[in-house]
């Protein structure tokens, strides 16, 4: 038991040294809009029919980066948040996972995901949490308006 709680506090620890050091600031001189945490949707056993939530509404200017941030714990067997969305009119530009301070084994964190407007008009971004296994267990749509 104890040597199994220093492995996963050894894994929490490298994969947040890992992500701290993939850390990169945007470049451009755009503003940033950062979206709400997402409320937890519905999930069932097996995580089919995962009935999504909807997140804030963004609006970001054609070149403008805005980031979506969602909790996480990499160490209870989920991969982190997937993005879908409209590569013509969004890019992502960045993904970070910010462990919750003090890192403690199981403690989680928030993984932020900076998008950026690239046409103008109405889209969405949904965000999926899928375990290590592949099940879809957690949906949140954000309808993106770029102008």
């Amino acid at each position: 038991m104890k040597k199994s709680v220093i492995t996963a506090a050894i894994m929490v620890v490298t994969i947040a040294a890992i992500c701290i050091a993939g850390c990169t600031s945007p470049s451009s001189s755009t503003s940033n809009q950062t979206a709400a945490i997402s409320q937890t949707s519905s999930t069932n056993s097996v995580g089919a029919n995962v009935t999504p939530s909807n997140g804030t509404p963004i609006t970001a200017q054609l070149g403008q980066n805005f980031t979506i941030r969602l909790p996480t714990n990499p160490s209870t067997s989920s991969t982190g948040w997937q993005a879908q969305y409209d590569t013509s009119r969004v890019a992502l530009k960045n993904e970070t996972y910010v462990p919750t301070q003090p890192v403690t084994p199981g403690s989680g964190g928030t993984q932020i995901s900076t998008f950026q407007g690239l046409k103008a008009g109405a889209t969405a971004i949904t965000m999926f949490k899928v375990s290590q296994s592949g099940t879809v267990t957690e949906r949140v749509r954000y309808p993106v308006t770029v102008t």
